[in-house]
């Protein structure tokens, strides 16, 4: 059996095909694992439906490249690979086919991930690395994060060990998975929601050959504490250990004219420090309506009381059109797509038009126009 066209147009087999790209050992039509010996067909799929007004010949809207198995390939590549060997993938000797040799090949990879080994494997033969480089992103525990909370509130405390840093100690912002949520389609690893969390200096993880390295330290704009972290802030936004940091930096800058009169409140015994905007564009002080601003979701959120937050809605555009509503969720922003592709789960519906977020979980940013 064969299959003469392959196009992945609802959200799970387009789902099952980067998934199968990604990981391997997976057909990318009909998602049956693969054996270890099991010869893969690498088979071109159309992707999803033309959106309105797109200039494309055909009525989808991309094509890409997945492996798939012998009863999924089409006729005309089972007839091209009869007779002789095929290609064999350099990280885990699995047969490939294509339709098409390449003049010049450096290796044959039948999935992202050995054609990452790959990459690393020829660092390593050229003494860039001295070994694999392995996803070393911590989990933190229930424990954990309700000192991740109070970190983010009052600032010197480590998030790993409880202990609290003493003045003038450097804390360091190490990405850590905050929350997890299986998906639908097999063979895709489990979305993870990754934050960067204050650390101390003992409670580091140990250096990874070719991983990410630490910047040079900032004084933090309210303690004055180092902070080091592995990407500079966006935008030029303030460099800030904390919620507390932020509102005294806000007070700092300001002075005595004009300064901030919102005061920290007590919200069922813990004090609370008014949210205050770090991550701004030079030009912009506050957010306001016609702001253009990218969405940076909290886990401990659970949505403006009508809806909750979906993961899909984090990283998308928005242009704030008002920010006087009622409750904590005062901004209301029409979402304006993403920057970049998002493989995921989706609500059903859609995102919607927009919805209402917290101030903190919008980050401004230049307008497009």
């Amino acid at each position: 059996m064969s299959v003469p066209e392959r196009w992945a147009r609802t959200e799970q087999q387009v789902a099952l095909m980067h998934g199968a790209r990604e990981n391997g050992g997976l057909c990318a039509w009909c998602g049956r694992a693969l054996g270890n010996e099991e010869t893969v067909y690498v088979e071109r799929f159309l992707v999803g439906d033309a959106r309105p007004g797109q200039r494309n010949r055909g009525a989808h809207h991309s094509v890409a490249w997945a492996p798939v198995g012998a009863e999924c390939a089409s006729r005309d590549l089972l007839e091209q690979s009869s007779g002789r060997e095929p290609d064999r993938c350099s990280a885990c000797g699995r047969g490939v086919v294509e339709h098409t040799r390449r003049a010049v090949r450096k290796d044959t990879s039948c999935s992202r991930r050995c054609a990452r080994e790959q990459r690393v494997g020829r660092q390593v033969q050229r003494g860039t690395v001295d070994g694999p480089v392995v996803d070393a992103v911590r989990t933190l525990t229930p424990e954990m994060q309700s000192r991740r909370f109070e970190a983010r509130e009052h600032g010197p405390l480590c998030v790993w060990c409880g202990k609290s840093l003493a003045v003038g100690e450097a804390v360091y912002f190490e990405r850590v998975v905050v929350a997890t949520a299986e998906r639908t389609v097999p063979g895709l690893r489990p979305y993870r929601v990754v934050r960067a969390v204050p650390i101390g200096a003992e409670c580091l993880p140990p250096e990874l050959p070719g991983g990410p390295v630490w910047l040079a330290p900032e004084p933090c704009a309210g303690c004055d504490r180092p902070v080091y972290r592995r990407k500079r802030m966006a935008y030029g936004g303030q460099n800030l250990c904390s919620r507390k940091c932020a509102w005294l930096a806000s007070k700092r800058s300001r002075g005595t004219e004009g300064s901030v009169t919102r005061e920290p409140t007590r919200v069922s015994g813990l004090l609370v420090w008014p949210v205050v905007a770090s991550r701004v564009v030079p030009t912009m002080s506050t957010i306001t309506p016609g702001t253009w601003a990218r969405v940076r979701l909290t886990p401990d959120c659970p949505g403006d009381g009508r809806r909750p937050h979906h993961p899909a809605e984090d990283g998308c555009r928005v242009q704030v059109t008002t920010v006087d509503n009622d409750a904590d969720h005062g901004v209301f922003g029409l979402f304006k797509g993403r920057v970049g592709s998002y493989v995921g789960p989706r609500p059903d519906g859609g995102l919607g038009i927009g919805r209402c977020f917290r101030p903190d979980e919008l980050e401004p940013i230049d307008s497009p126009t």
